[in-house]
């Protein structure tokens, strides 16, 4: 009968032997149960060969260590060339991930206070009528993203920015219709 105790020791060997990689208990055509590998101790070759495995595994641990990380190569760094670069202007398309609900038209990239802000305009994927807005605002140190919006426009989309006037961006619809947007104050104006 298999016990707790001897469930557990099962488990044990089972597990070794696979670490050891080959070592394979069978069961069922051959007769083998748990019971009997409890019965009948593990024989001196096979002893021997599971002690000679483990050595063999054990140099070829000693001989391909792991690599050690270098403190001064993984230290963060200061150094203006190794930061990535914040391009600011009026960029088509988008990098916006597929499968938000948006399309995207243009990007604005540009700062406010210390923040690197980033506007996509564009429209609803479901009703491209629906002009939208996205605002990103991107911390400059840690690269992290701060979402605001979205901001429906009062003009019919897809929507596009064709101007910026500082944080002003202007921006055009369906049938040449315009507005403006106000970056610092997250509104459109009238």
């Amino acid at each position: 009968m298999l016990t707790k105790s001897r469930s557990r020791a099962l488990l044990v060997l089972l597990t070794g032997a696979i670490a050891l990689g080959g070592v394979a208990l069978a069961t069922g055509d051959d007769g083998l149960s748990a019971d009997d590998i409890f019965r009948n101790p593990i024989n001196e070759a096979t002893k021997e060969e599971i002690i000679e495995e483990d050595r063999l595994l054990e140099e070829i641990a000693e001989a391909n260590p792991p690599p050690k990380e270098d403190p001064v190569a993984a230290a963060p760094t200061n150094d203006p060339e190794d930061m990535p670069v914040w391009e600011e202007g009026i960029f088509e398309g988008s990098d916006f991930p597929r499968g938000s609900g948006f399309e995207f038209t243009t990007v604005w990239q540009g700062r406010q206070d210390g923040t690197n802000v980033r506007v996509y305009a564009g429209n609803l994927i479901r009703d491209p009528s629906v002009g939208i807005l996205l605002v990103d605002l991107v911390d400059p140190e840690s690269w992290g993203h701060t979402f605001k919006g979205p901001f429906e426009a009062p003009i019919p989309g897809p929507l596009r920015i064709e101007d910026e006037k500082g944080t002003v961006l202007v921006l055009s619809g369906e049938k040449g219709a315009s507005v403006r947007f106000d970056v610092a104050r997250l509104s459109y104006l009238s």
